[in-house]
């Protein structure tokens, strides 16, 4: 997700502060850990670029993102700038159930919950 600095006109990204972060920790102990990168897919224009700079300068070997993208689907046209890019870098997608949209009693892990009719 990207926010605005104090300032108002700094563009800030929190997903790039997190793959910082993942690969400081990956890298501590390279030998038992693959870190993958969280993008701000909201924007894929600022996705693209932070994708590149995960993979070529942080080292993390993959990209983390959830089954939406606030409510957006994930065969959305929008998103298929970021499908290409992963695809022609070979970069594995790791994709975690959450939020699924219209469904709002399954976004918890309460199994019992999920089974109710």
């Amino acid at each position: 997700m990207i926010f605005n600095s104090r300032d108002g006109v700094t563009p800030f990204c929190v997903d790039c502060t997190l793959c910082g972060a993942t690969s400081q920790h990956v890298n501590w102990r390279a030998d038992r850990f693959l870190g993958f990168a969280a993008l701000p897919l909201q924007s894929i224009e600022h996705a693209l670029p932070e994708l590149d700079r995960a993979v070529d300068n942080l080292g993390l070997a993959g990209v983390a993102i959830g089954t939406n993208i606030q409510g957006v689907q994930l065969d959305h046209p929008s998103l298929l700038p970021f499908y290409e890019r992963a695809q022609a870098r070979d970069v594995p997608i790791f994709i975690h159930p959450i939020n699924p949209p219209g469904h709002p009693g399954q976004d918890g892990h309460e199994g019992e919950r999920l089974r109710q009719p």
